[in-house]
């Protein structure tokens, strides 16, 4: 089975990262020895970073390929559920509750299908 790696999604999470870490191209390039033009393309999803350069960038991002490659890989979805519950448990407690009620409704709805 060949797996085609999905350039926009891939850069888009890399993006989400550097920003989160409030890093500019410029200083997460410098990081990994790379020019500023290729954090561009590569955000942009124009260009595919080589394994090494995916894992240094994933490195200087403090963030897994799992993560980063999420959409790609079979087991991408627990990085997911990690990140999701991380958001949830950033919400007051009452938002919580809710957010749980909703997700046990839907997983109901899904195991009876």
């Amino acid at each position: 089975m060949k797996t085609k790696v999905h350039k926009k999604q891939l850069g888009m999470r890399i993006q989400e990262k550097r920003v989160e870490k409030n890093l500019t191209q410029e200083e997460l390039a410098d990081s990994v020895g790379l020019s500023s033009v290729y954090i561009s393309s590569i955000e942009r999803g124009v260009k595919l970073p080589s394994l090494s350069t995916a894992v240094n960038i994933a490195n200087a991002l403090d963030a897994s390929l799992d993560y980063l490659l999420e959409e790609d890989l079979v087991c991408g979805y627990k990085e997911r559920v990690i990140e999701s519950n991380k958001r949830l448990d950033k919400l007051p407690l009452g938002d919580r509750k809710r957010v749980l009620a909703i997700m046990e409704a839907v997983t109901k709805i899904y195991e009876e299908e």
